[in-house]
């Protein structure tokens, strides 16, 4: 016998009102709380990330394949991925003297939008033509560094943008360069968020029926946005993968030991990559021994400039990724704007390079 409804009627009392009131604006700053702390941190521009998150809606394709440009920019870092489903990513941009080298690259491309910019952190080698990429291209999204501007121009940023760190090895920055930057980022009008772990987003394709994702995954700063702090300014650049096809390409902008070493202390299980792309052009204060022992590259790119100042890629990296990783090395300075291609079977061979060597040892040899 089905039970009986009770008619009975509630008066609800106004204290009951107002209390239920009360735990509706809780549960509201909770979840604002949430939000900020652990999901992709302080978040700005339009406060929405949903372009890059998961979406929940997969997007078939009719080419299935991924490409990563190593573009040549000298003693600096720019790299730029081509996702299967048309949308790209920019990874720094080099010197500001490379900017129109980096925008040719593109257009050579057919791009006209980019969907994302990260900027790793805040050294001209990597963001000094940025503000030339802006004025070349759309830009929908960026991931910036939680680094703030302390020189002369500060007062044109309001502190809602220009925010101040309390961490105590906090770095701030006082260069044209970084502003420059900050300003273009305003003027443009896109979305904007301070990147940290939580910054990874990632997309479902369909490529004849069949259901695949491309994921980019930031590993490091493990810190919650707020507590971000490095007392060198290379160390705010981001570790992070982007996987495709079963294959994983690390980028570590220029992060050294310090970062390594917190993210091998923060994760029970680091990823096992493909490809590493080397941290700091190279330097012997980067890809420590116990780095990469953990994530293991097949392959590992040097991207520096020949005949650099720096010695770079230094001796005892070369000898660290070739004799602990037994990894293929890869180099700017001498094969020039280098593509990797990667279809849903993953890596495809052969891995094209601008410029050819004569030997392989070459590759092998210490920069100048």
């Amino acid at each position: 016998m089905a039970k009986r409804k009770n008619n009975k009627r509630f008066k609800i009392k106004p204290s009951d009102w107002f209390t239920f009131a009360v735990a509706i604006v809780v549960l509201i700053v909770a979840l604002f709380i949430y939000y900020y702390n652990d999901n992709g941190g302080i978040n700005n521009g339009d406060g929405s990330n949903s372009d890059y998150q998961t979406s929940q809606t997969p997007i078939t394709v009719s080419n299935d394949v991924m490409r990563i440009h190593f573009i040549d920019v000298g003693q600096g870092d720019c790299t730029f991925i081509q996702f299967p489903d048309g949308k790209n990513m920019l990874i720094d941009g080099g010197e500001d003297r490379y900017a129109q080298t980096v925008a040719n690259y593109l257009s050579n491309l057919g791009v006209n939008t980019i969907n994302i910019l990260l900027a790793t952190h805040q050294d001209a080698d990597h963001i000094g033509g940025m503000d030339k990429i802006f004025d070349n291209f759309e830009v929908k999204k960026v991931f910036r560094p939680y680094v703030y501007y302390s020189g002369e121009y500060k007062d044109e940023f309001d502190s809602a943008f220009n925010v101040k760190a309390t961490a105590d090895n906090y770095k701030n920055s006082t260069t044209k360069t970084y502003y420059n930057f900050l300003k273009s980022v305003l003027d443009e009008g896109c979305n904007y968020s301070y990147f940290n772990r939580s910054s990874d987003f990632k997309q479902e394709i369909l490529f004849n029926d069949q259901s695949y994702f491309y994921e980019v995954d930031f590993l490091t700063p493990t810190a919650k946005v707020e507590n971000i702090g490095y007392s060198d300014a290379n160390d705010y650049s981001p570790i992070l993968t982007i996987s495709y096809g079963g294959f994983t390409a690390m980028f570590t902008g220029d992060a050294g030991e310090e970062v390594e070493e917190e993210l091998l202390n923060y994760y029970s299980e680091v990823p096992n990559v493909d490809l590493l792309k080397a941290g700091h052009h190279g330097s012997s204060t980067s890809s420590s021994v116990d780095f990469l022992q953990a994530v293991s590259p097949e392959y590992v790119l040097f991207s520096c400039g020949l005949n650099n100042e720096y010695g770079h890629p230094t001796k005892q990296t070369v000898d660290r990724v070739t004799s602990v990783a037994g990894a293929l090395v890869y180099r700017t300075d001498m094969q020039g704007n280098i593509v990797f291609t990667v279809n849903c079977s993953g890596l495809s061979l052969p891995i094209a390079t601008q410029k050819q060597v004569e030997n392989y040892s070459q590759l092998l040899t210490p920069g100048n």
